[in-house]
C-alpha cells in the first residue's frame, strides 16, 4: 500500500498557478492580434492552415465522441452491480470533456 503525505500548507499554490497561467494566455492572446498580419501571400496561407486545423480538430472530436460514448457503455456496464456505478461513468465523461 503506498503511502502518499501531501503537506497540505502549499496546496494553494496550485489554483494561483492556474489562475496566473489563464491570465497569461489571454495576455499573450491579445500580443499575437496586436501583431503585424504579414504580407498577402502570408495572409493567404494561414487561411489554408486555419481551415485545415478545423477541418482536423471537426473529425478529432467526432471520432472522440464516438469513443467516449462507447466506453462510457462499458464503463456503466462494468460498474452496474455497484453503488456507484453512474459515477464512474459521469466522472469518466466530464474527464473526457476536460
Amino acid at each position: 500500500m503506498i503511502n502518499l503525505v501531501v503537506d497540505t500548507g502549499v496546496l494553494w499554490v496550485v489554483p494561483v498557478i492556474g489562475i496566473a497561467c489563464i491570465f497569461l494566455a489571454f495576455y499573450f492572446k491579445k500580443w499575437v492580434e496586436a501583431a503585424d498580419r504579414g504580407t498577402e501571400d502570408m495572409v493567404r496561407v494561414q487561411g489554408y492552415i486555419k481551415e485545415g486545423a478545423n477541418a482536423f480538430l471537426k473529425r478529432q472530436y467526432k471520432t472522440l465522441a464516438i469513443f467516449v460514448v462507447v466506453l462510457a457503455v462499458l464503463i456503466g456496464i462494468a460498474y452496474a452491480d455497484g453503488d456507484n456505478g453512474w459515477v464512474m461513468v459521469l466522472t469518466y465523461v466530464l474527464g473526457a470533456a476536460a
